[in-house]
């Protein structure tokens, strides 16, 4: 038997929670029973074939790639039937894992929601999200931002450091700004998925396969509440990035449910192009504007040392804005210091090398740069063979080969060794870092 049934969803207040059960290989890979999202707004209205998406959107790539079934009470229809359309991609785009099972549902709620005009834009404050904001803002977009993906459920400290650029941003440019909590991140044992299935995915699980969908259906409530008709995803890549990932037009603009649609916004504008219309707005409008772009930090600041934080400080002289002015610390050794990283093995993936290969196309050596150490750096790179770059990225320390292939066993352990080794391990990656 493997399975995952839904016992029950519980809406109180701003609270959502969902209690489910798990048998078979399913419940490897989940770490508790309980999920639960906590929204700024009451949700107490909001109909159960909605209330289930949050958790759906987060559990469903699990239980396809599992090939197990998903038992529920109620459904929106119009969610159901995008479902249909993300698993075929899904699919197509991991045919080694193959994306089974089935979803069985006591009712399929056919919705008569219709006229809703206002959209929402999933927003962390970063490049991608700068730029959705930028090109929607006539729309006067609610802001919305998660607390569990990239900032730790947990981590609150770090939450209200990012929370002073959200309101920042939200006075100066008169949004209206709503946060969702929720453990969706933290519910799943990503040791264990990387075990089954880590040789498969680009990236990550989460990068390769989970965060758009999930990232979308946390919205649900509140895109109910809100009489959302459009939520704004903002893409990562172009076509041009030929790996899958977890947030594309194929599954995005296939997300909906009563009332709304999700759209998979940018995808014809490249990261560096996205900057370019972030510079042109900070010239134009905000002069001071916080670009928050690092994942390596958990105090909830820009560590101006990692290597997203790198590509955007590059990013941002490539297009004469001063990173010192965004969010970023920025001196004469910074450029040195990236080209020093990048020499001698920075991880590079295929995101990085796509995203490195696209600052190279953008290396206008006749515009102006803030730091003179900027415009050499952009020489070298211009003559530099990225590929190349990511191939001695490639080359594992004999310590990551050796954690890597524990990894890949650790799905042979029975339950609850698995656990307790995951729980060591991200305790010891914490103490060491």
């Amino acid at each position: 038997m493997n399975e995952l049934n839904i016992k029950s969803v519980e809406a109180t207040g701003n609270n959502l929670r969902v209690h489910f059960e798990c048998k078979g290989l399913v419940g490897r890979f989940f770490k508790d029973d309980v999920f639960f999202a906590k929204y700024d707004t009451s949700i107490e209205g909001v109909p159960e074939s909605i209330l289930v998406i949050p958790f759906l959107a987060t559990c469903l790539q699990i239980v396809w790639a599992s090939k197990a079934d998903l038992y529920v009470d109620a459904i929106d229809e119009e969610f159901l039937d995008g479902l249909n359309e993300i698993k075929s991609s899904f699919q197509k785009f991991y045919p080694q894992i193959g994306f089974g099972g089935n979803i069985y549902a006591d009712k399929i709620v056919k919705s008569s929601v219709n006229g809703y005009t206002k959209s929402m834009i999933l927003f962390s404050g970063g490049v991608d999200s700068l730029a959705t904001y930028i090109r929607h803002r006539s729309e006067n977009p609610i802001l919305a931002s998660i607390h569990g993906s990239d900032i730790k459920v947990d981590n609150y400290k770090a939450w209200n450091t990012v929370m002073k650029s959200f309101q920042s941003f939200s006075e100066k440019t008169e949004s209206k700004h709503m946060t969702i909590q929720s453990n969706f991140n933290k519910i799943n044992s990503h040791v264990m998925l990387n075990s089954y299935y880590g040789r498969y995915v680009t990236g990550s699980w989460w990068g390769g396969v989970k965060h758009g969908l999930a990232l979308l259906g946390l919205c649900a409530p509140i895109t109910y509440t809100e009489e959302i008709n459009k939520l704004y995803i903002a893409s990562s890549f172009t076509k041009l990035f030929s790996y899958p990932w977890g947030s594309h037009p194929d599954i995005d603009n296939n997300v909906k449910w009563a009332g709304t649609k999700a759209e998979h916004d940018g995808y014809e504008l490249s990261r560096q192009d996205k900057i370019e219309v972030i510079a042109d707005y900070i010239r134009k409008e905000y002069p001071d504007l916080y670009i928050r772009s690092c994942w390596a930090s958990d105090k909830g600041l820009n560590c101006s040392k990692c290597e997203k934080c790198s590509r955007t400080i590059t990013g941002l002289e490539l297009a004469g804005s001063d990173p010192n002015n965004h969010g970023y610390i920025v001196n004469a050794d910074t450029f040195k210091v990236i080209k020093k990283k990048l020499l001698s093995g920075w991880p590079i993936g295929e995101d990085e090398e796509y995203m490195w290969q696209d600052l190279q196309s953008h290396c206008d050596l006749d515009k102006d740069f803030p730091h003179l150490e900027a415009k050499k750096l952009a020489t070298w790179l211009l003559d530099i063979n990225i590929e190349e770059l990511k191939h001695k990225s490639s080359k594992k320390t004999s310590l990551h080969k050796f954690e890597q292939i524990c990894m890949f066993y650790l799905k042979y352990f029975p339950d609850p060794l698995p656990k307790i080794i995951e729980y060591l391990y991200l305790s010891l990656r914490v103490h060491f870092r």
